[in-house]
Parts: structure tokens; sequence; C-alpha cells
């Protein structure tokens, strides 16, 4: 299986001997901040169990800060699930993926419709 998103650090490693610097996956050079590290240990009492999938006290945190209503908010697993849900809820007809591009938008295109969808590059700026 070949992965085409980041974050196989496990195949890095294993194929180049050393982590790498994977910015396609939100992964820190840097380690886990502390003030992460205790909100998963105070989070550790309720990991029996799945998160609220509607996220309502995030969207309703995230809506006082924001000044909008909770209910213009979506919460997602990453940006490539939100994609997917987006291509699924709206199932287009045709769409127009510019390249180069994150590789989610054809793959939820094809999942969610097996839409011949058209790839425009733009051209190349010469100086």
């Amino acid at each position: 299986m070949k992965l085409v998103h980041g974050g196989d650090w496990a195949g890095y490693r294993a194929e180049f001997g050393r982590d790498a610097l994977d910015f396609s996956a939100n992964v820190s050079p840097l380690g886990l901040p502390a003030g992460v590290a205790a909100a998963i240990a105070a989070a550790l009492p309720t990991a029996d169990r799945y998160p609220d999938p509607l996220c309502r006290e995030l969207r309703a945190k995230l809506a006082v800060a924001e000044d909008v209503p909770a209910d213009w908010l979506l919460c997602g697993n990453g940006a490539a699930d939100l994609i997917f849900r987006l291509a699924l809820a709206v199932r287009p007809r045709r769409a127009l993926l510019p390249a180069p591009t994150f590789a989610e938008y054809a793959a939820a295109l094809d999942t969610a419709v097996k839409l011949r969808s058209l790839h425009w590059m733009p051209p190349t700026i010469s100086q």
C-alpha cells in the first residue's frame, strides 16, 4: 500500500533511518507542548467513549470566541475529513482541480461521484 498523504513517520524512518521534517501533516519537530500533554491527561477519564460527533461544546466555545452562531461552525477530523464531507454532501457533476494541489480533493470527488474531473496546471510565469 502506497500512501499519498504525509504523516507516515514509520515508513520514512524505516526507509531512511531517521525522522522527517514533515510539514504536510502538522508534525512538530519540537515535540508535544506541555499544555497539550496536560490536556490529554485531563481527558483520560473519558477516553473510553467516542467524542461528541457534533462537537457541541467546542462549537459553542468557538461561537462565543468568534462572535458567530454555533450553527455556522463545522468541525472535522482534519482538512481531509471536511473535504470528503463536502464532496459527499454536494456530489457535484463537474469540478475543476487546479494542480498541484492536495491529493484528497481528487480522492474525495472520485469517492463521492466517480467524477471525471478536469485538472488544470497554471502556466509557468517566466521572468
